[in-house]
This record gives C-alpha cells, structure tokens and sequence, in this order.
C-alpha cells in the first residue's frame, strides 16, 4: 500500500500549482510539467482542459472547503 502525497513531495512551483488549482487558478497558467506531475500524482485531474483539484489535493495544499 502507497503512502499518500504530502506537500512535501512537492517542489515549491508544484505546490503553487496545486494551491492556484486548488483556488480556482486557469490550466492555462500552470506549468505544463507541473500539470503532468499533479495528474501523475493523482493531486489533480484535466477534464475537457479543465484542471480540477482531486479531495487528496485539496487535503495537501490545505483547502478543504
């Protein structure tokens, strides 16, 4: 069993991403290698262009609600 991500597997860039994405940010303003990394790390999903936060990356750029 995998342990689940935390902030600080990221690099500072990836947990900005994630916070922007988090907080509503455009795809268009993440970096493409962050996007990839967050998808991968299942921290994020791309539906249809659309970057949205997955509730394991809510939890780990801390905004739950």
């Amino acid at each position: 069993m995998s342990r689940m991500t935390t902030s600080a597997d990221l690099t500072e860039g990836e947990l900005k991403s994630l916070t922007g994405v988090a907080g509503g940010l455009m795809s268009r303003n993440i970096p493409k290698a962050h996007r990839e990394r967050l998808v991968e790390l299942r921290l994020i999903t791309d539906q249809m262009g659309i970057l949205i936060p997955t509730p394991e990356g809510r939890i780990v750029c801390g905004r739950l609600g």
